[in-house]
This record gives C-alpha cells, sequence and structure tokens, in this order.
C-alpha cells in the first residue's frame, strides 16, 4: 500500500505549497505512518500550524489526491496517456503546458517500473506552477 503515497519529498513540498486535505497517512521521524495505531486519522497540515502535533509531521497524500487537489484548487491538470508503445506525460494549467516526456517503450514491464518515478516528475513539475 505504501507506493499509493507520494514520497516525503513531495509531501514536504506540497505542504510549503498549502496542501492541507485530510489523509489517511503521515510522515514523521519513523516514516511514514498510516496505520492508524499511533495517530488518529484522518491528518492533515493545519494540526502542524495549530500547535497540535509536532511542526515535523508532515500529512502524506495518496497519488489520486494530490492530482485532484491540483485540478481543484489550482487549475492544474497532470495527464498521463500510456498504452503499450507510448507514454506520454503533459501538466496543463491555464495557457501553460508542459510537455515533460514521450517515450517508445518495449512493453508493460518497463510502464510499470517508470509509472510512479515518472508521475513524481509530473508532480514537482506541476509545483514549480504554483506561487
Amino acid at each position: 500500500m505504501e507506493k499509493l503515497f507520494v514520497p516525503y519529498e513531495i509531501a514536504l513540498q506540497l505542504k510549503e505549497k498549502g496542501f492541507d486535505e485530510f489523509c489517511i497517512g503521515l510522515f514523521n521521524e519513523e516514516g511514514l505512518q498510516y496505520d492508524g495505531e499511533i495517530y488518529s486519522f484522518p491528518f492533515h497540515n493545519s494540526l502542524t500550524k495549530e500547535g497540535a502535533v509536532d511542526p515535523s509531521i508532515v500529512a502524506a497524500p495518496l497519488y489520486q489526491q494530490v492530482i485532484d487537489w491540483f485540478r481543484e484548487k489550482h487549475h492544474t491538470i497532470i495527464n498521463l496517456e500510456y498504452d503499450f508503445h507510448t507514454y506520454d506525460i503533459r501538466v496543463y494549467n491555464g495557457d501553460k503546458s508542459i510537455h515533460l516526456i514521450s517515450k517508445l517503450h518495449k512493453g508493460a514491464k518497463y510502464l510499470f517500473t517508470e509509472y510512479y518515478p515518472t508521475l513524481n516528475r509530473a508532480i514537482k513539475e506541476a509545483l514549480k506552477l504554483i506561487p
């Protein structure tokens, strides 16, 4: 299940850009926590600003939450199109469009090993569009 959460580096950047959605996971000094044994869930970044929890704790959103947040809050679309021959990723924000990658690849094995690293790259590019 851990692969469904964005990595810590991206979660921290999202927090700095104002991401404050309820999440079923968080990052603390022990890493990713999502089972609810230590903290009550859902968790959001405002709890650290309110002093309710340690400010070093960061909400750990699911990839889909991040994609939805970009679309709903920043009118930015992260579009991944792929089939068994090509892989195309674009980030759209108004009249700005960033074409990140268009690759030919050799079958599903390559596609699935590159999916999350490429999605992380798209999210980082989308974060650059937020002032």
